[in-house]
């Protein structure tokens, strides 16, 4: 072969290699980035759900304790009130029921 020829190869084969390496190199690069922003996208959406459902639960718990501190209220009303053993034993005994502490 000629010797021309011969360098030419050389200078063909080592610029695609030079290109494979640099397209690699800059879609490893773009992938990176991708994943990054996929992670940080589900991140959000999933901590955003998890906070509604947390929201929720506090709030129906809240609620429901409420409506229970209602019904004791209900049954014993302040101004009707007469202080005395048997409304402290029956107050205690409806507190446990609803699982106060």
């Amino acid at each position: 072969m000629d010797k021309r020829t011969l360098q030419f190869f050389r200078q063909s084969v080592i610029s695609v290699f030079i290109v494979c390496i640099s397209v690699f190199i800059c879609l490893t690069i773009f992938m990176r980035w991708r994943t990054e922003r996929a992670i940080k996208d589900t991140t959000g959406i999933y901590m955003s759900e998890m906070h509604q459902q947390i929201r929720q639960k506090f709030t129906s718990i809240i609620h429901l304790r409420l409506e229970q501190v209602e019904g004791i209220t209900q049954f014993y009303p302040p101004e009707n009130a007469v202080y005395g053993e048997q409304m402290l034993d029956s107050l205690t005994t409806n507190i446990k029921l609803r699982n106060f502490s």
